[in-house]
């Protein structure tokens, strides 16, 4: 895994030990002794597994393959270790933090296919945590390039390439800036004209041959403000148009791309770090098209041709001009990655702040049922103080460096005053020399020079920040969805409903699975209820039916087509699904209700109620079916979003129904109703349910006992019963529990 890296004594030590075995597998820890951080090595050989300590060239260990019982690699809290039995007992091999938890995992795969003479597979010699190959820092498990080594010019040009479809306004704000530049440029010289020659007095009559210039000049200088500001005005109703729409855009791409991607994907984020990206983000990207654009085009058209009348009026003085801004330019190349990465660390400690009320809000009512607000706050503080310390660092950073620069620019006007001076003593008509107008009006045009110099310094922060939010807005759109159509998937219009899933394994993480080596055949129209206690995989085999994850080993056919090959669309069409924890969009109950079906009429949606037995308190609501649910149907109990939740699935029709403790949250008399519309809405389709109220599950063809991800019993219910086996425990716990519970009531 490491093998480039080993250092060449542990290397040449492990050869020397085993001459005949070459080095096939060398990860280094992180943990050095038993609390301290350091450097071990695990080096695999051919037939041996041997440890070095930091800085050592013996091995702690040196074990033969064949001396090895079992090897595994088990995590704890903030660090795990590999362990080992052999005949003379069992030990710790070497330790790591949860950094390295993924790799190690890995290795200890490795080790166990060539213990059992098999091959290394790729997955036993890469890591999901990725490491840029350019500065080697460990990528940012949110991101996925790394935030420092990203060629920002590729970002800016992907932003305006949000910006294509309004090429044509783009066009017009640069031909605005042009005619605003133009009108610029006759200032400083009607300054020229003032000194030079209109109050310039004759030295015979004393008199001004020149003063009928003088109103001219006025309203040459009163039309060229009058034409800026109204160029002003319309550039900045095209650009703020231009910017608005182009968020637009990206917000809608960023938003459809996050409906694309699988679950694993939010599994891994946090929702107010996604909700930072989704909203402040793409408000910088605002900011940047809104300022950017039309300033850096004025800028642009400025520099150029305010460069070319500074050249005219005297090359020689450009020249000493041009020094400060060179150094400028250098300057900002110094310390612009240093900004970057404070951005990026700012932008992170704003995401984690943006989780963590996220969080607190989501769980409002269980912060005030455990009167833990004071907790609460606390953690908002010291979170927000890491925030805002990394804001004040940026702060501080740019105080230093933006008067700085400003300083450097500055020394060109001391410079024209130096070198000008000088000039204008030559005399106008000696060849270089300058005259006081000349001067006046080069002090003019390099004030007009610097302006855009400026600007450009003073927004490099503001572009640097907008960057980094663009960096990590696509960062989002880039991402593949981890669940995928085939290119050839299959269209499936219709299904029978036969479900197999075959020897399938899977964990959320990889190395931990829930469900491991399980089969199970469900026949068309049958209902299989799947028993166990919480965290047996009854769920997880849901998820995996409707792929809302991918199977690590195995398949899952739906009438004998793998769900890799059939079209996502297609599956859940025909998939109905009641979740154990019902979720109510904002809205009205009409609205929830029609989510499985949105062209659904109003008496399709009147007449799933009625099966869902929710017909009835909808109708005694002041609203009825326009009643507002509330933020996750706060407004309603727990029967009644239940209720809609079942209506929901009603209407949808599917082949398959999946009930994950459908009637979990409803009273004894509401679950009699609902089970006698279950037995009906379950007629002629595949059911899976799942309830802990085992006496829900009689009606079931056949019951599943799941116990730590396999199935360890199934039958009927009178069989399962019959057997006295771990089915029968669970039913005689439950009746027991219910009667002590009926004779404290």
């Amino acid at each position: 895994m490491e093998k480039a890296t080993l250092p060449g004594a542990i290397r040449d030590a492990a050869l020397e030990l085993h001459p005949a075995e070459s080095i096939v597998l060398a990860i280094s820890s992180d943990i050095a002794g038993p609390a301290e951080y350091g450097t071990e090595w695990l080096v695999v050989t051919d037939a041996h597994v041997l440890v070095f300590p930091q800085a050592a060239t013996e091995p702690r260990h040196d074990l033969a393959f064949a001396d090895i019982e079992s090897i595994k690699a088990e995590g704890s809290v903030g660090a795990g270790a590999v362990l080992v039995t052999t005949a003379a007992g069992s030990y710790r091999l070497i330790a790591y933090t949860d950094a390295r938890s993924d790799d190690f995992h890995k290795t200890v795969d490795g080790i166990r296919a060539l213990k059992e003479g098999e091959g290394l597979e790729a997955h036993h010699t890469t890591s999901d945590r990725k490491r840029c190959e350019q500065c080697g820092r460990a990528i940012p498990e949110d991101m996925r390039a790394c935030p420092y080594c990203l060629k920002h010019h590729k970002a800016l040009l992907r932003i305006f390439s949000f910006s294509r479809p309004y090429t044509w306004q783009i066009l017009g704000i640069f031909v605005i800036s042009s005619l605003s530049t133009v009108a610029a440029l006759l200032v400083p010289y009607m300054s020229k004209l003032f000194i030079d020659f209109v109050f310039r007095a004759d030295s015979t009559t004393g008199g001004f041959p020149y003063a009928d210039w003088h109103l001219w000049c006025v309203g040459a200088i009163f039309v060229a403000y009058a034409l800026q500001s109204f160029f002003a005005g319309w550039q900045e109703r095209l650009s703020g148009v231009i910017g608005f729409k182009t968020v637009y855009d990206v917000r809608s791409a960023i938003y459809a791309r996050l409906q694309e991607l699988s679950l694993t994907f939010f599994d891994k984020r946090h929702t107010g770090s996604i909700m930072a990206r989704v909203n402040q983000d793409t408000a910088e990207l605002q900011r940047l098209l809104v300022d950017f654009i039309p300033i850096s085009l004025e800028s642009l058209l400025s520099l150029i041709g305010v460069g070319i009348l500074l050249f005219i009026v005297s090359w020689r003085l450009t020249l000493f001009v041009i020094l400060p801004i060179v150094g400028t330019i250098a300057f900002l190349r110094l310390i612009i990655p240093i900004i970057r990465a404070m951005f990026h660390r700012y932008f992170h400690r704003r995401s984690r702040l943006s989780a963590l009320v996220n969080d607190s809000l989501s769980g409002i009512r269980v912060v005030k049922a455990f009167g833990q607000e004071n907790l609460e706050v606390n953690k908002f503080r010291r979170t927000s103080e890491v925030y805002r310390d990394s804001g004040i660092d940026l702060v501080k950073r740019w105080s230093i460096y933006h008067p700085f620069m400003h300083f450097l620019i500055m020394l060109g006007a001391v410079l024209v005053w130096l070198v000008g001076g000088r000039l204008v003593f030559r005399g106008a008509d000696a060849p270089g020399g300058m005259s006081i107008g000349d001067v006046v009006a080069y002090s003019g045009y390099l004030m007009m020079f610097y302006r855009p110099v400026f600007m450009l310094t003073r927004m490099s922060q503001m572009i640097t920040n907008a960057l980094a939010a663009a960096e990590r807005v696509f960062d989002i759109i880039d991402t593949t969805p981890d669940i995928q159509d085939d290119p050839d998937a299959i269209e499936m219009p219709s299904i029978d409903g036969h479900i197999v899933l075959d020897n399938i394994t899977f964990g959320y993480n990889k190395h931990q699975p829930v469900v491991k080596g399980l089969s199970l055949d469900i026949a068309a129209n049958e209902m299989v209820g799947l028993v166990g206690k919480s965290g047996a995989g009854k769920s997880t085999l849901i998820n995996l039916i409707s792929r809302l994850y991918d199977v690590d080993k195995g398949a899952i056919r739906v009438d004998d087509i793998d769900v890799c090959r059939i079209r996502q669309n297609d599956l859940r069409q025909h998939i109905g699904v009641v979740l154990q924890e019902t979720f109510l969009f904002s809205g009205t109950i009409m609205e929830n209700i029609s989510y499985a079906k949105p062209d659904a009429t109003k008496e399709e949606v009147i007449a799933a109620a009625a099966a869902a037995h929710a017909h009835e308190f909808i109708s005694r609501k002041p609203d009825g079916y326009d009643t507002l649910v509330g933020e996750r149907g706060s407004h309603l109990s727990g029967g009644e979003k239940q209720r809609i939740a079942i209506a929901r699935a009603i209407l949808r029709d599917p082949r398959i129904l999946i009930l994950d403790e459908a009637t979990s949250s409803v009273d004894v008399q509401t679950e009699e109703k609902i089970q006698q519309a279950l037995a009906t809405l379950t007629k002629g389709r595949t059911t899976i349910a799942i309830a802990h109220r085992l006496a829900t599950l009689r009606n079931c063809n056949r019951l599943v006992v799941i116990d730590e991800g396999e199935i360890i019993e199934t039958g009927t219910h009178a069989e399962l019963m019959q057997t006295e086996g771990h089915f029968s425990k669970l039913v005689q716990s439950q009746e027991a529990l219910s009667a002590i519970v009926a004779v404290e009531g």
